[in-house]
């Protein structure tokens, strides 16, 4: 059951008591992610544990998923891409610290609290493709040629309506 999530967090703090965040988060509150995108509207459903390790080290670690409408760069039309990325991240609170945890991404943290919202939209911006384009053969133009794959209907004489005008006096 997916409950109403914080819009601030103190990761240290959550990882301190085994908090478990599940939710969704509308995509109109990633305002950065909001740039690459074609449609804003939309959730991002995650699923995030934040607890220690047997040394102490806390992390999160969770499931991230969304679709997201981005633009082909091959046919500048929409796509849809869908994501389920898998989170794991060491939460530091010192920089000088190196990173402990195989496998898992460095995430520096304040004392103070960080925005929900903001945390799961930089790890989606790391997600997304340099140049989004639609799987071979769902392009409207093709890969080789960047000729449209589907043959546009010829357009009839420009002048035809001036013809039905002068017909119907």
């Amino acid at each position: 059951m997916a409950t109403r999530l914080p819009e601030w967090i103190e990761p240290l703090r959550l990882a301190e008591k085994g908090v478990r965040l599940k939710g969704e988060i509308a995509l109109s509150r990633m305002p950065r992610l909001g740039e690459s995108l074609f449609d804003r509207s939309g959730q991002v459903s995650i699923d995030i544990l934040f607890s220690k390790d047997v040394n102490g080290i806390p992390s999160a670690k969770g499931l991230v998923q969304a679709r997201l409408q981005l633009l082909c760069q091959r046919c500048m039309a929409p796509m849809d891409l869908d994501i389920n990325m898998e989170l794991k991240l060491e939460l530091l609170a010192d920089e000088g610290v190196i990173n402990r945890l195989k496998d898992f991404d460095p995430l520096y943290v304040a004392t103070g609290p960080m925005s929900l919202a903001g945390l799961i939209e930089d790890e989606l911006i790391l997600t997304l493709p340099f140049a989004p384009r639609h799987t071979e053969g769902q392009c409207s133009l093709d890969a080789q040629t960047g000729v449209p794959s589907i043959q546009p209907v010829a357009p009839g004489s420009p002048f035809a309506v001036l013809s039905r005008l002068k017909n119907s006096k």
